[in-house]
């Protein structure tokens, strides 16, 4: 599968909660600590982080503030492949968007 994958801090009909004790967001501040612990957001241990892992770590977090973020797939190719974020064997160079385990 290739293509875009697009995630929303909040639904369309919810405010996105700040907090100044955070600096960001919620969203964004949980969603940058997902990208910094990146093997702790590998739940199945595959070495890659797909967009799923990061959304599911989010999500669980910002819950907690009464947000609920969304995410947008868009694609073309096998709809049972997963898109990943990057494949945790490596560089970040070769990372910008690696599907299920194809490096670009």
């Amino acid at each position: 599968m290739q293509g875009i994958a697009m995630l929303a801090s909040s639904a369309l009909e919810e405010t996105s909660i700040e907090t100044a004790e955070k600096k960001h967001g919620v969203f964004t501040y949980y969603l940058l600590e997902a990208l910094r612990n990146q093997g702790a957001v590998d739940r199945n241990g595959d070495a890659r982080l797909s967009v799923m892992e990061v959304i599911q770590y989010v999500a669980l977090r910002v819950r907690n503030y009464g947000q609920q973020p969304t995410i947008l797939l868009e694609g073309s190719g096998e709809p049972n492949r997963s898109l990943y974020l990057r494949d945790l064997r490596c560089p970040i160079r070769c990372a910008a968007l690696s599907i299920a385990g194809q490096s670009q």
